[in-house]
């Protein structure tokens, strides 16, 4: 890894300030290696975009260069993801200088989870790198989740097999070569993405050992991944409609099976896609 790396947090944020600022923010603040830089692209209503902008412009962590855009692209995270990072493009330097780590607003990072990224980056050559998360749910005890050990494209066509955005740090390059993430999908971006690394042939991707995310999925609040939810069903309809011809008949199964029992998918799904 070049002695001049840096790296950047990129958070997409819409319509939840409170969180952004008891979660997100404050947990890249107590980062032990802080962060280079901080984008936040909003994609808020109207009557919301205000107050977000106010409360990330008046955030002022120390040592931290933070920009706020809105989103410029097709609606929804994938096309924040992809306004943020067209910015750093455009603002960065060399990419493949610049690692990205992705935190979604609702979530929030233990306070090494960027010294103990970079240091397998930079220790191991890895240019992709995942750790460890709890996932918290409403009135249940936390649960872990470790990281597949490898990008293997059937694990992520039958379901995610532990990658959730706030704990994925990658190299700016690898992701232009992987081609950012597709604004057509609504939802299942974080098993797109991970499917096209997979398929680019000098991509070196690890797991840390420490668990450094807490991933938020709590069922009293809107998300992408809301059983039943319009952005959750439309995604598995596009990502189904995208890969099923990769997929054998028991990745099919496993898939139709998953989307159903967990998100209400066939509700959604056309009949002819079998």
């Amino acid at each position: 890894m070049p002695q001049k790396t840096t790296v950047a947090v990129l958070i997409a944020t819409a319509n939840r300030p409170t969180l952004l600022n008891s979660r997100a923010l404050p947990s890249i603040a107590e980062q032990s290696r802080p962060p280079d830089r901080v984008v936040v692209v909003d994609d808020s209503t109207d009557d919301m975009a205000e107050q977000i902008e106010r409360l990330v412009r008046d955030w002022q962590p120390p040592g931290i260069a933070v920009d706020f855009l809105r989103n410029r692209r097709t609606k929804g995270a994938a096309g924040a993801w992809n306004s943020g990072l067209d910015h750093l493009l455009r603002t960065c330097g060399d990419p493949d200088r610049l690692y990205v780590a992705i935190l979604d607003d609702d979530d929030r990072w233990a306070p090494r989870h960027l010294e103990t990224c970079l240091k397998a980056a930079e220790t191991l050559g890895f240019e992709v790198v995942a750790a460890p998360f709890r996932r918290i749910e409403e009135g249940a005890e936390p649960s872990l989740t470790i990281p597949p050990p490898n990008l293997d494209e059937a694990d992520f066509l039958a379901e995610n097999p532990g990658i959730q955005g706030s704990n994925l740090v990658i190299r700016l390059d690898v992701l232009l070569e992987a081609g950012l993430f597709d604004e057509s999908l609504a939802s299942c971006t974080d098993r797109d993405l991970c499917i096209r690394i997979s398929e680019l042939p000098d991509a070196r991707y690890g797991v840390t050992s420490e668990t450094t995310v807490d991933h938020f999925a709590c069922a009293s609040r809107a998300r992408l991944s809301t059983p039943g939810s319009d952005a959750k069903l439309r995604g598995l309809d596009r990502f189904y409609r995208k890969y099923r011809g990769r997929m054998s008949e028991d990745l099919r199964r496993k898939f139709r099976t998953r989307a159903e029992r967990y998100f209400g998918w066939e509700k959604s799904a056309p009949k002819a896609l079998n």
